[in-house]
């Protein structure tokens, strides 16, 4: 019975060891900047930056990048997830740099670059070859005598 109850206090005491280590790891985790995304809405563009690995007390700033700046919002979710998000006309981005304050040190974005490309969202102007052209019915087109047309452009 002795023999037992040690191996179940050792099992406890590296469970917990386990546990204290993986909060020390977390809390050893720098924080991370990404982009998370862009991606149309209606007629604009919705740009999405996530900030992971920030401590529960730790002080965070307002996103700065190339379009203006981004209030924090903090997730709703158990973790410590900051969210950047902000409303852009449709048209061509390439985010290269943005970068946001925790604990007066500057965190700057870890994927520059991705999601680059044309966002014009929308309707198009410009018709798609794929669709049919609609031509008129026989009955709605009408023969012009060239007299007629000639008088046509004298009275202009």
């Amino acid at each position: 019975m002795k023999t037992l109850t040690t191996i179940l206090i050792a099992v406890l005491l590296l469970a917990s060891l386990g546990q204290v280590m993986g909060e020390a790891a977390y809390a050893n985790k720098e924080p991370v900047l990404t982009l998370s995304g862009l991606k149309c809405t209606g007629y604009q563009v919705d740009v999405t930056f996530v900030l992971r690995n920030v401590s529960s007390g730790d002080k965070v700033s307002e996103l700065v990048y190339k379009y203006g700046k981004i209030p924090p919002a903090k997730s709703a979710l158990p973790g410590d997830t900051y969210y950047f998000v902000d409303v852009l006309e449709s048209g061509y981005y390439d985010i290269e740099d943005a970068y946001v304050v925790v604990n007066n040190e500057k965190i700057y974005l870890s994927n520059p670059g991705d999601f680059k490309g044309d966002y014009t969202c929308g309707k198009s102007l410009i018709p798609s070859p794929r669709l049919p052209i609609k031509r008129p019915l026989s009955s709605e087109i009408k023969l012009i005598k060239a007299d007629d047309f000639a008088l046509a452009l004298i009275n202009r």
